[in-house]
């Protein structure tokens, strides 16, 4: 009996100790890690690791931050990113506090140490776009991250530079600046885009495009859609239509039923999302996106389409 209640007693200890973030450094800390992975929704993780200590947020990403304590006094922290609703980055630390906070915090956060400081780049959406068009070998995949990038975020020049310096010739960091121009949030600083050029000729090319936002938009005419159509259609392969196309269209302003005419070069869903990535910003009359809408195939494009424009409602 006396056994039974001591067995109960240290079950209860444990289960408490567990609910208060109590683990076995090694094991429970390998089997915490264990169950979080890509992908995960807000609700998944709560059912793993209950509510977060600490949340943070950045253009359009959600950090949660955990603190789960050990043994023997050790603690894990644990960070994770969320995008619509899903996980897109983890990390974990062994130590009091991560050596680096990722985005600037919403509430009350635990303090540096005096003796540590503040980080002196914090880690953000940037740093995660950064490495992924790094990672990716080809010019054309690089350039799809950019494009995608620049409809949801606002880039400093010394971010735009960064990520030209990625590419190795002046050519292809001309096609990354067509991209991001309309992204660009300091142009007074354009100074550290025009160095990241190799050439004298690839600096001239990068002012003339840096100048574009001194040209005012105006509407584009049927008659000039017809023209930009044919460009664009006649460009091979799909990359360089998309370069032709962001090219021809700086600094119009079209309407829905204009884009849908240039969307109809693309014989698939997939084909005319990346044009409308494109055309999107440029739209001037937003209550006539139906038309655009109905110009996919298929429910889920039609779905990604009204997410795009959704960015560049008024």
């Amino acid at each position: 009996m006396k056994n039974l209640i001591q067995t109960t007693a240290l079950a209860v200890l444990l289960s408490t100790l567990a609910g208060c973030g109590l683990y076995d450094t090694a094991n429970q800390r390998s089997q915490l890690m264990g169950n979080l992975h890509e992908g995960m929704t807000r609700k998944e993780v709560i059912a793993t690791l209950g509510k977060p200590e600490f949340r943070r947020f950045n253009n359009g990403i959600e950090q949660w931050e955990y603190h789960k304590t050990h043994w023997g006094g050790e603690k894990t922290v644990i960070t994770l990113d969320f995008q619509d609703d899903k996980v897109i980055a983890l990390d974990s630390y062994d130590g009091t506090f991560p050596p680096v906070t990722a985005y600037p915090p919403i509430g009350t956060y635990p303090p540096y140490p005096e003796s540590q400081g503040y980080p002196q780049r914090p880690q953000s959406w940037f740093d995660l776009l950064y490495r992924q068009v790094k990672e990716k070998p080809f010019k054309d995949d690089r350039l799809k991250l950019l494009q995608d990038a620049a409809c949801r975020y606002r880039f400093t020049c010394s971010e735009v530079a960064e990520l030209l310096k990625l590419f190795n010739f002046d050519d292809e960091r001309l096609e990354a600046l067509e991209i991001l121009q309309p992204a660009i949030s300091d142009y007074r600083n354009s100074d550290n885009i025009i160095d990241s050029m190799t050439f004298i000729s690839g600096e001239k090319k990068a002012k003339e495009i840096l100048a574009r936002r001194y040209q005012p938009q105006r509407s584009s005419t049927d008659k000039e859609i017809d023209v930009i159509y044919n460009k664009v259609k006649k460009a091979f392969p799909s990359s360089e239509q998309l370069a032709t196309l962001r090219r021809e269209v700086q600094n119009k302003r079209l309407t829905c039923n204009q884009c849908v005419r240039l969307m109809s070069i693309c014989d698939f869903d997939k084909e005319r999302l990346e044009f409308l990535k494109i055309l999107a910003p440029h739209i001037k009359d937003y209550y006539q996106q139906q038309v655009i809408i109905d110009a996919f195939t298929f429910s889920s494009g039609k779905k990604d389409a009204q997410k795009i424009l959704d960015q560049y409602l008024p």
